[in-house]
């Protein structure tokens, strides 16, 4: 994490991860607007993770899978969602 008094970094325990939820990737006022990498919606804490190439990468893929799939079927259905991006081989 980024400050002004300089660097701090907090390291995850081994085999464990944190769940970026479906919503962050989506705008709140513009229905068909989705987002992801540096541009998510959450707090300088998560921002500090989130920001970082891979995983940037792969909720850039969470939110293609989601703007297809409101764009097909009007809604989100987040076990559709999950589904696809199982068999794209990601980690959920």
């Amino acid at each position: 994490m980024h400050s002004s008094s300089g660097l701090t970094y907090t390291e995850i325990k081994e085999n464990d991860y944190y769940d970026i939820p479906y919503t962050a990737l989506m705008s709140k006022d513009i229905d068909n607007l989705f987002a992801a990498g540096r541009n998510i919606s959450c707090d300088h804490y998560a921002l500090a993770s989130l920001r970082v190439m891979g995983t940037a990468f792969v909720s850039g893929q969470g939110a293609g899978v989601l703007a297809s799939q409101y764009s097909l079927q009007g809604t989100i259905n987040y076990p559709d969602v999950a589904n696809v991006l199982k068999s794209q081989n990601v980690l959920l």
